[in-house]
C-alpha cells in the first residue's frame, strides 16, 4: 500500500454534507485530515494502523470470493491471490508490517506520515482561496 492510498481511505468515509459547496467539502476535509496528524504519534498510528487492518481485512474477503468464483484454478493464479493474501494477514498483524511502502526505510515513518498528512491537509484548506487568487489575477491581466 502507497501512502496515498492510506489518505485516500482515511478520507473516503469522511462526512461531507451534500448541500455544502466543493470549497466547504475540501476545507472541512483538510481540517479532519490536519488535526488527525496533530494527535499523539502514538494515537496516529494505531488510528492508520485500524484503518490499513479494515482494509486488508475486505481485500482477504475479495480474494477468497476469486478463489472461490474460480474454482481455485488455474493453480498459478490460486498461489498468487494465496501469496497475496499472505502479505495482507502480515500487513493486518502489526504496525510496522502495515507502513506505506514509501516509509519503509523510514527511521520515523509515522511521523513522518504524520508530517505529509499535515501539509496535505493545510493545501486542501487553502486551496479554494488559491484558485480564488489565481482567478482574479488571471482575470485582472
Amino acid at each position: 500500500m502507497g501512502v496515498l492510498h492510506l489518505l485516500g481511505l482515511l478520507i473516503e468515509p469522511l462526512p461531507t454534507s451534500s448541500t455544502e459547496d466543493f470549497s466547504s467539502k475540501l476545507g472541512a476535509i483538510g481540517e479532519a485530515v490536519e488535526t488527525l496528524s496533530r494527535c499523539k504519534i502514538e494515537v496516529f498510528r494505531d488510528l492508520m494502523f485500524q484503518v490499513i487492518r479494515n482494509w486488508c481485512a475486505a481485500s482477504i474477503v475479495d480474494c477468497e470470493q476469486i478463489l472461490e468464483r474460480r474454482g481455485r484454478t488455474p493453480t498459478y493464479a490460486v498461489t498468487v491471490v494465496q501469496m497475496r493474501i499472505a502479505r495482507l494477514e502480515l500487513a493486518s498483524s502489526e504496525p510496522r508490517y502495515a507502513l506505506p511502502v514509501e516509509f519503509t526505510n523510514s527511521e520515523n515513518p509515522w511521523r513522518e506520515i504524520a508530517e505529509l498528512f499535515s501539509m496535505y491537509g493545510q493545501l486542501l484548506q487553502a486551496w479554494p482561496t488559491l484558485v480564488r487568487v489565481m482567478r482574479s489575477n488571471r482575470r485582472a491581466s
